[in-house]
């Protein structure tokens, strides 16, 4: 019932609104009961929020989005969302791309199809986007090629005279 209501607040002007009614819908649609148009009216309404001129607000729709799947258990939203949350890791502003490779991270293994661009964010140039990348590559069970590489790179040689000869 208070879908409808929220999704208009999404329009406000005013961006507290805003950012308090993609909360609200990420919290009503994580419930698995209550499917139907309402539910599916306010997965496009988070959807669109995602497009916000505010990053606070893209960031929250994405967590919200994300959370609502995996809470609920919707694997055919979490299939949907993945090119999506793809789109995301490419925004100018760097929290939302690390809300989009967190989310990512969070939805395991349906998030595969996202390896390749979440392997390109693990030069992003903000270090908290290469981390959840690196960390979203671990939950989608591909461990990073240049992580292998820098592993095997940065293994400590022992110069020590005295630990050397053991």
């Amino acid at each position: 019932e208070s879908v409808p209501y929220l999704v208009r607040a999404l329009h406000s002007q005013d961006g507290f609104a805003r950012y308090g009614a993609v909360n609200a819908l990420g919290e009503i649609l994580k419930k698995p009961e209550g499917g139907g148009a309402e539910r599916q009216h306010g997965l496009d309404a988070l959807v669109s929020a995602m497009a916000d001129e505010d990053a606070r607000i893209q960031c929250r729709a994405i967590y919200s989005i994300a959370a609502a799947a995996i809470e609920s258990g919707d694997t055919e939203l979490a299939a949907r969302l993945v090119p999506l949350f793809i789109g995301a890791l490419e925004d100018p502003e760097g929290k939302v791309r690390l809300a989009a490779a967190t989310s990512l991270g969070d939805l395991g293994s349906q998030a595969s199809p996202a390896v390749k661009p979440l392997i390109r964010r693990l030069s992003d140039p903000e270090p908290n986007v290469q981390l959840e990348a690196a960390l979203a590559l671990s939950s989608v069970g591909t461990r990073p090629v240049m992580m292998r590489k820098s592993a095997s790179a940065a293994k400590p040689k022992n110069n020590n005279p005295i630990t050397s000869a053991e």
